[in-house]
Protein backbone atom coordinates (compact mmCIF):
# COMPACT_ATOMS: atom_id res chain seq x y z
CA UNK A 1 0.00 0.00 0.00
CA UNK A 2 1.54 3.31 -1.38
CA UNK A 3 1.66 6.06 1.72
CA UNK A 4 -1.00 9.05 1.14
CA UNK A 5 1.65 11.18 2.13
CA UNK A 6 5.37 11.65 0.30
CA UNK A 7 6.95 12.70 3.58
CA UNK A 8 8.12 10.37 6.38
CA UNK A 9 6.65 11.68 9.93
CA UNK A 10 10.11 12.82 10.47
CA UNK A 11 10.30 14.70 7.19
CA UNK A 12 7.49 16.10 7.84
CA UNK A 13 8.70 17.11 11.80
CA UNK A 14 11.94 18.88 10.14
CA UNK A 15 9.31 20.83 7.65
CA UNK A 16 7.19 22.03 10.52
CA UNK A 17 10.23 23.06 12.67
CA UNK A 18 11.82 24.89 9.83
CA UNK A 19 8.46 26.82 9.28
CA UNK A 20 8.54 27.66 12.87
CA UNK A 21 12.23 28.99 12.87
CA UNK A 22 11.76 31.16 10.13
CA UNK A 23 8.43 32.51 11.37
CA UNK A 24 9.86 33.42 14.86
CA UNK A 25 13.03 34.77 13.26
CA UNK A 26 11.44 36.74 11.07
CA UNK A 27 12.11 40.61 10.35
CA UNK A 28 9.18 40.97 8.46
CA UNK A 29 6.79 43.98 10.39
CA UNK A 30 3.74 41.71 8.53
CA UNK A 31 5.15 38.49 10.41
CA UNK A 32 5.21 41.03 14.10
CA UNK A 33 1.53 42.25 13.16
CA UNK A 34 0.33 38.88 12.94
CA UNK A 35 2.26 37.44 15.66
CA UNK A 36 0.63 40.00 17.77
CA UNK A 37 -2.81 39.30 16.51
CA UNK A 38 -2.55 35.81 17.60
CA UNK A 39 -1.49 36.60 20.97
CA UNK A 40 -3.89 39.03 21.39
CA UNK A 41 -6.55 36.25 20.69
CA UNK A 42 -5.18 33.31 22.27
CA UNK A 43 -4.13 35.35 25.43
CA UNK A 44 -5.40 33.81 29.08
CA UNK A 45 -5.90 36.22 31.78
CA UNK A 46 -4.44 36.05 34.81
CA UNK A 47 -7.29 34.92 36.18
CA UNK A 48 -8.25 32.41 33.83
CA UNK A 49 -4.91 31.01 34.37
CA UNK A 50 -5.83 31.52 38.42
CA UNK A 51 -9.53 29.49 37.68
CA UNK A 52 -7.65 26.37 35.81
CA UNK A 53 -5.23 25.61 38.56
CA UNK A 54 -8.26 25.95 41.57
CA UNK A 55 -9.85 23.68 39.05
CA UNK A 56 -7.61 21.56 38.83
CA UNK A 57 -7.26 21.39 42.58
CA UNK A 58 -11.27 21.61 42.79
CA UNK A 59 -12.90 20.16 40.26
CA UNK A 60 -16.07 21.82 41.62
CA UNK A 61 -14.80 24.71 42.52
CA UNK A 62 -17.09 27.78 41.54
CA UNK A 63 -15.79 31.35 41.76
CA UNK A 64 -19.21 32.57 42.83
CA UNK A 65 -20.04 30.16 45.46
CA UNK A 66 -16.33 31.14 46.69
CA UNK A 67 -17.11 34.75 46.89
CA UNK A 68 -20.21 34.49 48.21
CA UNK A 69 -18.57 32.39 51.34
CA UNK A 70 -16.23 34.77 51.64
CA UNK A 71 -18.76 37.66 51.80
CA UNK A 72 -20.75 36.12 54.33
CA UNK A 73 -17.41 35.45 56.48
CA UNK A 74 -16.61 39.14 56.11
CA UNK A 75 -19.34 41.07 57.24
CA UNK A 76 -19.86 38.19 60.16
CA UNK A 77 -16.32 39.09 61.11
CA UNK A 78 -16.88 43.48 60.95
CA UNK A 79 -20.24 43.26 62.29
CA UNK A 80 -21.21 40.51 64.70
CA UNK A 81 -24.53 40.61 65.66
Amino acid sequence: MVPFFPFSQDKLSDKVEDAREVWETSQNPWVYRASELWDWATHETDTAVVLKELRKLDPNFSLEVWRDQETCTLCEEKFPF
